[in-house]
Parts: structure tokens; C-alpha cells; sequence
């Protein structure tokens, strides 16, 4: 099982403490030393106050925020969790994607969705309805352009003939991710992807926007097996990486966590095919963040393994 860590910039107002290249080289590598395979940054460049005033949080961009990341600790691999497809031209996405590939030599894993949250979209002049379609547009044309050969496309999104990207990716394939819960999801894994980003997503949230629901281990393993079994109707050899977040043992950063519950659900979760686990940090300094990923490690790395634990 590898884990990789969230910076604590999920928040409603990002901590100005953590927000520098320092701060975030620093984060970086003590997750590293702690036993964390890989950082990651979530995207949100528009969330709404209501959003934001019922929980939800803002972000950095992820990919500035990830290259900052690029130069702590060689083994680091640096995750976008996720990258909206809708929010990015194809070919903008793909020109990050890539251009932070080459900077970090070869270690981003390219997380993606669909997005949720309709007044972004509206900010960013996107339309919500048709945010399926961008992703079914987005995914086949980025493999064309990360090829460095000349792509000719023209679609609801572009119309681009003879494009050379350069650079290209120094992984190939670059990996793919991609978050969501419905069996759409798993078909585009299937089809175009590496892994997928499970999304915990209560019935108790209410709409399904976000993602279909999914809170209980039971439904995940319905659909870690729909995932395995669309697979290898593919004819891909191996597993698809599986991301997931165990929410059934408490916040780590909360006073009710349960570590012993964690190391088990940690386990029960691997016999069901999940190879990285995401955790969300917490603190609003660098010593503050640095005390967590410490406990993390004393309490949950050190019994369940990790890079360096």
C-alpha cells in the first residue's frame, strides 16, 4: 500500500504560511521521509461562498503548486487529485501535464474528473450539462497529443489541425487517472486510464452531482469488481491502480481518530485491490503540518508500511 499526502491548502482560506515554494518543498519532504510515496493538490479556481460557507474548500493551482513540489525528494511522485477536464483546453491540460512531467523527470500521476460543482463551471463559462462530454472529448485527444506527432481534432471543444505538443511527456504512458464513482468512470479507466480515484460520497450529501454514491465498503468492493472485470474485457494486462480514502476510522487530524481502526480498514481495503491510500494533512504552519504527517507516521506508517516507514 502507498500513500500519498494532501497539502493542508483544502481549506476555506489556503494558511499564507504554507503557500510558498519553501513551505511546500519542506511539506514535501518530510512526507517523504515519513513513508509517503507521493503529494498531491486538488483544483478549485472559482468555488462559490456558499461552497465555501458549507464546508467546502479552496485551493492552489495544482500544477504551479506541484512544481514547486518537484525539487524536494527524487522519488516523490507528485498527483493532481483531481484536474477538472472541463476547466482546461485539452491542450492547455496536456501542455502543463506535460511541461511538469519533464520538470519533475517522469514522476506526475495525472489525476482527472468530471467536476461538480455548477457555479465554477458557470464562473469559468463552462456548462456543467455537458461536463461528460468534455471528459469523453478530452481523454482519447490528450493520449493523440502527448505523441508529439501532429494532431488534427475538431470537436464541441477545438478545432486544431496539424498541432505539434512539445514537450511531450517523459513517462508513456503519462499516467492517467481518473476520479469518479460511476460505471462511466470505470469505462474510461478501462479505455484510456491507469488508476482510479474512488471518491467517498455519502447518500447523506444528498445530490449525486459530485459523483454517484458511494459509503461503504461493501459498494466499493461491487465496484472495484465492475473496475477489474471492465479490465480485462479490454484485454489490459494486470490491475488498474486503485486510489481510495478511508473514512471509517475519524479524521486523522480530529481528536476521534482511531488508529487500530484505520491499520484494519488500511488492510481490508488492499484484499480489495486498493494500492494507494489518500490523506489529507492538517495544520496551518509548516511545524504544525509537520507534527501531523509525524503522528501519521507514529500511528499508522510505521505499523502498515509506507516508503520509508
Amino acid at each position: 500500500m502507498r500513500f500519498s499526502y494532501g497539502f493542508p491548502l483544502q481549506q476555506h482560506l489556503n494558511p499564507p504560511a504554507l503557500m510558498t515554494a519553501t513551505s511546500l518543498s519542506q511539506l514535501s519532504t518530510h512526507a517523504a521521509d515519513a513513508g509517503c510515496s507521493a503529494v498531491f493538490l486538488t483544483e478549485h479556481p472559482a468555488p462559490t461562498q456558499r461552497f465555501l460557507s458549507s464546508g467546502g474548500h479552496s485551493a492552489i493551482d495544482p500544477f504551479v503548486g506541484l512544481a514547486a513540489c518537484a525539487g524536494a525528494a527524487p522519488d516523490l511522485r507528485l498527483m493532481t487529485h483531481v484536474s477538472v477536464l472541463s476547466y482546461r483546453n485539452p491542450f492547455l491540460l496536456a501542455k502543463s501535464a506535460a511541461t511538469l512531467d519533464r520538470i519533475s523527470e517522469g514522476r506526475l500521476i495525472l489525476g482527472v474528473g468530471a467536476g461538480y460543482l455548477s457555479g465554477e463551471f458557470a464562473a469559468l463559462g463552462v456548462d456543467v450539462e455537458r461536463r461528460n462530454d468534455d471528459v469523453d472529448a478530452s481523454l482519447p485527444l490528450l493520449r493523440q497529443i502527448w505523441t508529439g506527432q501532429p494532431v488534427t481534432a475538431k470537436n464541441h471543444r477545438v478545432n486544431a489541425r496539424d498541432i505539434v505538443a512539445d514537450p511531450t511527456p517523459v513517462q508513456d504512458p503519462l499516467p492517467l487517472w481518473i476520479g469518479g464513482n460511476a460505471k462511466v468512470t470505470m469505462g474510461r479507466v478501462a479505455d484510456f486510464g491507469q488508476g482510479w480515484m474512488a471518491l467517498p460520497n455519502p447518500a447523506a450529501y444528498g445530490s449525486a452531482l459530485r459523483s454517484a454514491h458511494l459509503d461503504s465498503i461493501d459498494q466499493f468492493a461491487h465496484k472495484a469488481a465492475y473496475l477489474q472485470n471492465r479490465w480485462q474485457a479490454n484485454g489490459r494486462e494486470g490491475r488498474p491502480e486503485i486510489m481510495y480514502v478511508v473514512t471509517e476510522a475519524g479524521e486523522p487530524s480530529t481528536e476521534d481518530f482511531d488508529p487500530v481502526k484505520y491499520r484494519d480498514m488500511v488492510a481490508r481495503y488492499g484484499e480489495l485491490g486498493v494500492t494507494w491510500l489518500a490523506v489529507n494533512g492538517a495544520g496551518t504552519t509548516v511545524d504544525g503540518a509537520r507534527r501531523w504527517i509525524d503522528r501519521f507516521h507514529d500511528e499508522v506508517l510505521s505499523y502498515v508500511g509506507g516508503d520509508a516507514a
